[in-house]
C-alpha cells in the first residue's frame, strides 16, 4: 500500500491533537471530525496497523477531508504534509477501485477530453481572443494557459498575451498539443493517468526547443516545476508563474506601468503559489509598481492566508463544500474596507467573484490590474 510507504509521517499526525483541526480548511466547514486532519491520520494509522480497512466509507472520508491547501502545515509545530497522506491514501482507493463517481467522471473527462472539465479538447482556446494563429516555430517563450483559463475564465489568458505581446517577447501557445496539467488527477490518487499528461506535456515542451515556460495558473506552475521533476518527466526550460515573469521585465526595463489606481485594494494569496511555492512577494511588488494609492492586508495573508475552495479536483469533486468555503476571503476584504480583491489564479477568481458578488468588492486577476496599467 502506499500509505505504508509513509507510515511514520502517518503515526506523528495520528497521535497529535493540536491547532490543524481548528484551522482545516474543511473540517471548518463540514464540522465533521472525521475529516480534520488528526482523526483522518488516525484512521489511516488504524489501516496501517491492520485494524481497520478500507472500504467506501473511508473514499468518502479521504475524498472529503483535504482540498490540498497545506494550510495545516503552516500552523504546525513539526510541518507535516497532510496533503502528501491524503494523496497516498487516494492512491490506494484508487488501487483498490473505490473512488467515488465523481472520482470516476473526472478520470473519464480526462481520458476522453483531457481535461477535467470534460470539455471537447478542440475547443480548448475556442474563446481566447488574440490568440497566436498557429504555433510560433523557435519561439523562446511557451504559455501554457491550464484549463480553467482556457475554458472557464479566457479573459486571464488573453490579457496574458497582451502582456507579453506589449513586451515585444516571442512567444507561442502549445495549441491542440497543451493538455491538463495533471494536479487534478494527481490529488486526486489517479497517479497513472497524471503520469500520462506529464509524459505528453514535458515531451511536447522539451521538444519545442524552448527556453522558458510560463504559466498563469499555481496548479500548473505547481505541476510542471515541482512535481512532474519528482515522477520523472523534468522540464528542460525555466518555468515561471506570469507574475514573477512579469515582475522580472519590468525590473529588465523591458516592460513599464504607467496607471494609478485609485480605490482601497487587497491581494489574495493563492494556495498553490503561495504555500505551496513559496511565491509571495513578487505579486506584492507588482501591485506596487502599478501604482495602487490604497493598498492594506487583510488580516490573514501569505502562508497562513484562507484558501478560496480550490483546488479543480477538490472543486468538481465537492462543488457545495468547495464553494462555501472562499466565502471567508470576502469577508476579510470586507473587514479591511478594501474595495478591489486581486488575486493571482484563475480558479481562484471563477470562485471569489461568485462570493463577492452584490457585496462591494470587485475580483480581479493580477495581470487584468497589470494590462490596464499598461494601456493608460
Amino acid at each position: 500500500m502506499h500509505i505504508k510507504e509513509i507510515s511514520d509521517k502517518i503515526e506523528i499526525c495520528a497521535y497529535c491533537p493540536l491547532m490543524c483541526q481548528d484551522i482545516c480548511t474543511v473540517f471548518g466547514e463540514t464540522k465533521n471530525q472525521a475529516t480534520c486532519p488528526t482523526m483522518q491520520q488516525f484512521l489511516l494509522w488504524l489501516i496501517n496497523e491492520g485494524k481497520a480497512e478500507y472500504s467506501r466509507e473511508v473514499a468518502e472520508i479521504m475524498y472529503e477531508c483535504c482540498c490540498g491547501c497545506l494550510l495545516c502545515q503552516s500552523w504546525c509545530a513539526t510541518r507535516q504534509d497532510v496533503p502528501e497522506k491524503v494523496r497516498a491514501a487516494r492512491m490506494d482507493l484508487v488501487e483498490l477501485n473505490l473512488t467515488p463517481k465523481p472520482v470516476h467522471d473526472l478520470h473519464r473527462y480526462t481520458l476522453e477530453c483531457h481535461n477535467p472539465y470534460g470539455k471537447p479538447h478542440e475547443e480548448r482556446f475556442k474563446n481566447v481572443e488574440g490568440k497566436p494563429a498557429h504555433r510560433a516555430t523557435g519561439a523562446e517563450i511557451l504559455y501554457f494557459v491550464g484549463c480553467t483559463a482556457a475554458y472557464r475564465r479566457p479573459e486571464i489568458a488573453e490579457t496574458v498575451i497582451k502582456v507579453l505581446e506589449s513586451a515585444n517577447l516571442n512567444f507561442a501557445l502549445m495549441d491542440g498539443e497543451e493538455w491538463c496539467c495533471g494536479l487534478p488527477q494527481w490529488e486526486l490518487g489517479l497517479e497513472a493517468t497524471a503520469k500520462a499528461l506529464a509524459e505528453h506535456n514535458s515531451n511536447y515542451i522539451n521538444g519545442s526547443g524552448c527556453s522558458i515556460v510560463i504559466t498563469s495558473c499555481p496548479e500548473c506552475y505547481y505541476m510542471l516545476k515541482k512535481v512532474y521533476p519528482s515522477i520523472g518527466f523534468s522540464i528542460n526550460a525555466e518555468v515561471y508563474h506570469v507574475s514573477e515573469y512579469v515582475n522580472a521585465l519590468i525590473k529588465d526595463g523591458k516592460l513599464s506601468l504607467k496607471g494609478v489606481f485609485t480605490g482601497k485594494a487587497s491581494y489574495h494569496d493563492p494556495c498553490y503559489l503561495g504555500r505551496h511555492m513559496k511565491v509571495f512577494d513578487e505579486p506584492r511588488e507588482l501591485i506596487k509598481k502599478i501604482g495602487v494609492t490604497d493598498f492594506v492586508e487583510m488580516r490573514w495573508v501569505r502562508d497562513k492566508a484562507y484558501c478560496c475552495g480550490g483546488n479543480i479536483g477538490f472543486n468538481l469533486t465537492h462543488p457545495e463544500l468547495s464553494s462555501r468555503i472562499g466565502e471567508k476571503i470576502v469577508e476579510e476584504a470586507k473587514m479591511v474596507d478594501a474595495e478591489l480583491l486581486i488575486t493571482n489564479c484563475p480558479l481562484c477568481k471563477e470562485l471569489l467573484i461568485k462570493h463577492a458578488k452584490g457585496k462591494g468588492v470587485k475580483v480581479y486577476d493580477l495581470m487584468e490590474i497589470i494590462e490596464e496599467s499598461i494601456l493608460k
